[in-house]
């Protein structure tokens, strides 16, 4: 069961989940969920084990699309993160060896279409995040050190070259990197302190003033960023 809630008008829908050609008991490994502004229309993407389902909210099924998905029949989807922008929706994703990966499809249209010039995934293992900046496709990803962070950003209209590394970020024993967001800060715990950091300011020593109370038995699960002017919400776990 899905559930697509708008906090600002408060209304929430149920979507069943996509049961025809599967096992009853089977759970998707996976979805992304995206608002297609083309047509003014939302789509779940989910990923099975046989096969990608696409929903419209505005038909109100659910469908199989095919095409284009056969050199991804052995994709892992990462499902924490994802993010869509102009129509095209980007999951993470890792192959059986491990590496990571960005797939890209184009929600209006509904086919996959490939992401180019992401050789610097190369070195990478694990993509923590994917998020817009200005309009553009941004990825924090973490080698096999997890305490060093490189976020990259797609610029300019040619992909075979537009790659951008924006930051390398470094966090220690009393410094986890908890996100980042779409006008380029990161949220981060010193400590017993939510902190955000504005990066461009490259001054992690004097950092803006946080939120104290974080116990020590507590720990941050994960974290989503909630699109309402600078409003944000994190979601945190309770040991």
């Amino acid at each position: 069961m899905y559930y697509v809630w708008n906090p600002n008008t408060h209304e929430c829908e149920k979507v069943e989940r996509y049961e025809e050609g599967a096992d009853v008991d089977e759970l998707p490994i996976g979805f992304g969920f995206g608002y297609v502004g083309s047509m003014d229309d939302y789509k779940i993407l989910a990923f099975y084990p046989n096969g990608f389902y696409l929903f419209s909210r505005n038909i109100r099924t659910w469908k199989k699309p095919v095409d284009g998905l056969e050199e991804y029949n052995q994709v892992l989807i990462e499902d924490a993160d994802n993010v869509c922008i102009q129509d095209i929706l980007y999951p993470s994703c890792k192959n059986l060896e491990g590496s990571a990966g960005i797939m890209a499809f184009d929600l209006a249209v509904e086919r996959i279409i490939k992401v180019k010039g992401i050789e610097w995934l190369r070195g990478h293992v694990k993509i923590n995040r994917m998020f817009s900046i200005d309009n553009s496709l941004s990825v924090c990803c973490s080698n096999s050190d997890e305490n060093v962070y490189d976020v990259w950003s797609l610029k300019g209209e040619s992909e075979s070259n537009g790659w951008q590394r924006l930051y390398t970020v470094r966090s220690g024993i009393h410094l986890s990197l908890l996100g980042f967001f779409e006008n380029g800060k990161c949220l981060v715990c010193h400590f017993d302190r939510f902190i955000v950091v504005d990066l461009d300011q490259r001054n992690w020593l004097r950092l803006q003033e946080g939120f104290p109370g974080v116990a020590e038995e507590s720990r941050v699960e994960t974290n989503w960023p909630f699109v309402d002017s600078l409003v944000r919400i994190f979601l945190r776990r309770w040991q």
